[in-house]
């Protein structure tokens, strides 16, 4: 049920979704994940060991919306990853 609202995005639509969110509380807890984001060259290629540090800055982003209250932690597998806890599926 957490995921629902995903069914009518794409991956670009619920990102930005995603980032008008950032404000107040939210934008305060996003910071650690944040500053992981501006670590990647864009221009560079993949490094898996970097992706795996910013799907993880923003699982705790997401645990930390929901220890505080907030709605809206989406996708939903990172807050409850079940059978796929730790699987690279996980790491967008």
């Amino acid at each position: 049920l957490l995921d629902l609202p995903l069914l009518d995005m794409n991956f670009s639509s619920w990102s930005q979704t995603q980032f008008d969110a950032l404000k107040g509380k939210r934008k305060e807890l996003a910071q650690a994940w944040l500053a992981e984001l501006e670590q990647i060259e864009l221009n560079a290629d993949a490094d898996e060991k970097q992706l795996e540090k910013v799907a993880h800055a923003y699982t705790d982003y997401l645990h930390a919306c929901k220890d505080a209250g907030l709605h809206w932690v989406q996708p939903g597998r990172f807050v409850l990853p079940g059978e796929l806890a730790g699987a690279p599926v996980l790491q967008f």
